[in-house]
């Protein structure tokens, strides 16, 4: 259960992260987007997940994505009933 939550937590806070970063850019700072604000937003997304899949890497690995627990399902490193919580907390 631990490692689950940490996959709720995680993607519940790069979700968050993530959106918080398209608001602040694309909304408060006016009209207009611009390449720079983009890179701003991908730059936002990217810190964030870096961050959220290093703090819960040692718990539950990272995944913080369904595509990316289901590529661990088809390469044998996660087991379906672990897959199935990950996927269900994310």
């Amino acid at each position: 259960w631990r490692a689950a939550g940490a996959e709720f937590l995680g993607t519940l806070l790069f979700v968050y992260l993530g959106c918080g970063s398209v608001k602040y850019i694309a909304g408060m700072l006016g009209p207009g987007m611009t390449a720079a604000r983009l890179v701003a937003i991908a730059l936002g997304h990217g810190l964030a997940i870096a961050f959220l899949a290093g703090a819960t890497g040692a718990i539950s690995g990272g995944h913080l994505n369904p595509a990316v627990t289901l590529a661990f399902v088809v390469a044998g490193k996660e087991t379906l009933l672990r897959a199935g919580l990950y996927v269900g907390a994310q």
